[in-house]
């Protein structure tokens, strides 16, 4: 196989792997809770309140696209918003304890989720498509500066 149709396939796969996770999430999730929506709330509980701009960079989505996944966490009372009083621009989330809860029974479906798909494959492979994923995003990351 050629190197261009190598990575073209590698490319088709990534996707589907991610597609076919997000598919397993949605089956075992008994709430409506996407993944995205999974770690931004991990993210709140493990470093606390932090604004929407910085949760977008964690996340790479939009600052808008935090502010519609926050509206339908602070519904499921989940998450709350403040605002600044240095600046009424600057919006801060910060998980409430239902949130950490909820957090807390997700982490156990992701954790069996993962198992799931990458259970079987020896030690030896997973530490290799580590390494490989942690030199992607360092390429990614030199392409962007």
């Amino acid at each position: 196989m050629q190197l261009n149709e190598r990575l073209l396939e590698l490319t088709t796969l990534f996707k589907s792997v991610i597609k076919r996770f997000r598919q397993e999430w949605a089956e075992r999730m008994e709430s409506d809770i996407s993944i995205t929506q999974f770690r931004m709330l991990r993210q709140l509980g493990l470093n606390g309140e932090q604004r929407v701009v910085d949760l977008a960079d964690f996340l790479s989505v939009t600052p808008g696209a935090v502010t519609g996944m926050a509206d339908r966490l602070i519904e499921k009372g989940l998450i709350v918003r403040t605002r600044s009083e240095e600046d009424r621009r600057v919006v801060r989330l910060g998980i409430t304890p239902a949130g950490e809860k909820a957090v807390e029974s997700m982490l156990a479906i992701q954790i069996e989720t993962v198992a799931s798909m990458f259970g079987n494959l020896p030690e030896e492979d997973l530490e290799q498509m580590q390494r490989i994923f942690r030199q992607l995003m360092a390429n990614l990351d030199k392409k962007e500066q």
